[in-house]
C-alpha cells in the first residue's frame, strides 16, 4: 500500500482544525443468532485475530517536517484496542429518540491525531428501542474521513463479518503490508521531488481532460447561441439554517424502508437510480421541514452529490480472503439540483433525475480526477494554513458555493452479515458537515431495506426526531404518487433489482 496521503485526505486532516471530520457506521445486531451471549470480551478478542488484515486500523499519520509535503501513514507496532475500543449502555427506559442523541454525541467526539484514527462503541441496553430486536446491541465504528470513504467501510466490512450465523470469517496469517514512512531527511528530499513533478502531473491530467472540457464548453455556447437567447442561471435557493458555521454538536437520525418499494418509484421515471431516488426523497424532506420552520427558499436548493470511484474489485472483498488495502478517498462530486420549489414529487424526481444525469455527463467529460488532480499543484505548507483561512472567510469552507446539503451513497453488502454468531439487522452512516454545509445525507442499502440517515449541526437541526418523520413521509408521498401513476403508463425499464447504491 502507498503510505503517503493524497492531496484530498491531506485537506481533510488539514480540516480538522474547524471541526472533527469524522465519518462511520451504526450497526445493530441481533444476538438471537449467535451460539452464546455476545459480550465486549468477545469483540475485543475478534478484532485482535483481525486486526492484521485491515490497513486502515492499524496506521498513524506520520507529518513532514514543517509541512512541506503531505503526511505519510505509519504502521502503529503498540495498538491499545482497549483504548480504541468501549463498552457502553443505553440508560434505561432507553428509546430511538436516546440511542440517537447518543450517537450523535459519540461520531462528534474528535479523534487522538496521535493514534491510529478510529474508535469503536459498543452500545447494550437497547431493550425496547424501536427498530431493535429485544436482545440486540449496536456497534459505532468511526474513522477519519481521510483515512476511509464509503466503499473502503464495505470492504473492513466483509473482513470482520462472517456469512453464516456459526462461521468465523477465515483467517489470513499474512498480515497487510503498510509501506514504511521515509525519515525526516527523505521526507524533505521527497517534499523537493514532489513540488517539481506537480506541473507534470497536473499537465497530464489538464490534457486528458481538454478534449472533453472543450466539447463541454462549446456545448453550452452553442446551445446559448443557437435559441437566439441568453437563458438565465436558475436561481439557488440557501436557506440560512443549513449554510452558517459548523458548531461543535450534531444531530444523527435514521429511516428505514423497504427496499422493494424503490422499484415502482423508480419506474415512474425512465433512468431514475437508488441515488435520484433518495436525493429526492431528501428534497421532499426538506421542502417540509424548512416550511414548518417558515424558511423554505422559492428557488430550488442545490445539493452537492458525492460519488464513489472505487471499482468493485475494491469495496466488495470475499469474507476475509483478501487484505483491505481500500486506505483513503476515491470519490468525487457533483451538484444536482433537488427541486425543492416542486410540490409534484414524481415531478421533483424528474428533476432529480434530469439535473444528476446532466451533471454525469460533464463530469465524464473532463475526467472525474480532474478536479482533485489541480490541487496538486497548492504547496502543501499552503494547504496546511488555508484552514486558518478558511476559519476567516465569511461562510466558510463552503459558504460561497452553491449547495445547501450533500447527499451520498455507500454501498450495501451483498449478503447478510453475522459478527462473533449475531446477525446484522440495520446497516447505518454517517458523516461529517461543515461551515456552510451543515447536513449529510448518506443512503445506504442492505438486504431488503433502504436506508436514509442524516448528520446535521444541532444548531441548525435541533429536532432530528422531526426530519426523520418529514423523510418518512416524504418517501410515502412518492411511493403512493408513484403507485397512483403506475396503471396509466407501460413500463418499459426491466430492470434487474440490485441494492447497490448508484
Amino acid at each position: 500500500m502507498k503510505s503517503q496521503l493524497s492531496v484530498v485526505d491531506s485537506a481533510f486532516v488539514h480540516l480538522e482544525s474547524i471541526s472533527p471530520w469524522n465519518g462511520g457506521v451504526v450497526l445493530i445486531y441481533d444476538r438471537s443468532t449467535a451460539q452464546g451471549e455476545v459480550t465486549f470480551d468477545d469483540l475485543l478478542k475478534h478484532f485482535k485475530e483481525r486486526l492484521h488484515l485491515v490497513d486502515a486500523l492499524r496506521i498513524k499519520l506520520a507529518r513532514v517536517p514543517g509541512n512541506l509535503d503531505r503526511p505519510y501513514w505509519a504502521e502503529d507496532p503498540r495498538i491499545d484496542l482497549e483504548y480504541h475500543m468501549s463498552h457502553l449502555a443505553l440508560p434505561p427506559p432507553g428509546d430511538w429518540r436516546a440511542f440517537c442523541q447518543l450517537v450523535s454525541r459519540l461520531i462528534v467526539r474528535p479523534l487522538d491525531m496521535a493514534r491510529p484514527l478510529w474508535e469503536l462503541y459498543m452500545i447494550d441496553g437497547l431493550q425496547g428501542v424501536e427498530h431493535c430486536p429485544e436482545n440486540s446491541f449496536a456497534v459505532v465504528l468511526k474513522a477519519h474521513h481521510a483515512v476511509l470513504d464509503g466503499g473502503a467501510y464495505r470492504a473492513i466490512m466483509g473482513i470482520l463479518h462472517s456469512d453464516q450465523p456459526n462461521s468465523t470469517p477465515p483467517r489470513s496469517e499474512q498480515p497487510g503490508h503498510v509501506a514504511s514512512s521515509p525519515s525526516p531527511v527523505e521526507s524533505l528530499a521527497r517534499a523537493g521531488l514532489h513540488s517539481i513533478q506537480a506541473p507534470v502531473v497536473v499537465a497530464r491530467t489538464l490534457s486528458k481532460a481538454g478534449p472533453g472540457l472543450s466539447r463541454m464548453v462549446l456545448g453550452k455556447i452553442g446551445r446559448r447561441l443557437g435559441g437566439g437567447k441568453r437563458t438565465p442561471a436558475p436561481a439557488v435557493g440557501r436557506p440560512e439554517r443549513l449554510t452558517g458555521r459548523v458548531g461543535p454538536h450534531r444531530s444523527w437520525g435514521a429511516c428505514f424502508f423497504d427496499f422493494a418499494d424503490t422499484k415502482v418509484i423508480r419506474d415512474a421515471v425512465d433512468g431514475a437510480t437508488v441515488t435520484d431516488l433518495g436525493a429526492s426523497v431528501v428534497a421532499g424532506a426538506l421542502r417540509r421541514y424548512l416550511s414548518d420552520c417558515g424558511e423554505l427558499p422559492t428557488e430550488s436548493m442545490k445539493a452537492a452529490v458525492l460519488v464513489g470511484l472505487r471499482a468493485e474489485a475494491d469495496s466488495n472483498l470475499r469474507f476475509g480472503t483478501e487484505q483491505s488495502s481500500t486506505v483513503g478517498n476515491k470519490l468525487t462530486a457533483m451538484f444536482a439540483d433537488l427541486g425543492t420549489n416542486i410540490d409534484d414529487p414524481i415531478e421533483r424526481l424528474a428533476a432529480v433525475r434530469a439535473s444528476t444525469h446532466g451533471s454525469k455527463e460533464g463530469l465524464s467529460q473532463v475526467g472525474a480526477t480532474a478536479p482533485t488532480a489541480l490541487l496538486e499543484l497548492v504547496p502543501e505548507s499552503l494547504l496546511a494554513s488555508l484552514s486558518g483561512l478558511i476559519g476567516a472567510v465569511p461562510g466558510g469552507l463552503m459558504g460561497n458555493l452553491p449547495m445547501s446539503t450533500a447527499v451520498t451513497g455507500m454501498p450495501g453488502p451483498p449478503g447478510p452479515h453475522y459478527l462473533c454468531g449475531a446477525k446484522l439487522v440495520h446497516l447505518c452512516g454517517f458523516g461529517p458537515v461543515s461551515d456552510g454545509m451543515l447536513l449529510m445525507n448518506i443512503i445506504v442499502g442492505y438486504q431488503n431495506e433502504l436506508g436514509l440517515f442524516f448528520t446535521a449541526d444541532r444548531d441548525a437541526m435541533p429536532d432530528p426526531w422531526h426530519y426523520e418523520d418529514c423523510l418518512r413521509q416524504s418517501f410515502d408521498d412518492l411511493h403512493s404518487a408513484a403507485l397512483s401513476r403506475r396503471p396509466s403508463r407501460t413500463v418499459k425499464n426491466n430492470r434487474k433489482d440490485s441494492h447497490d447504491i448508484t
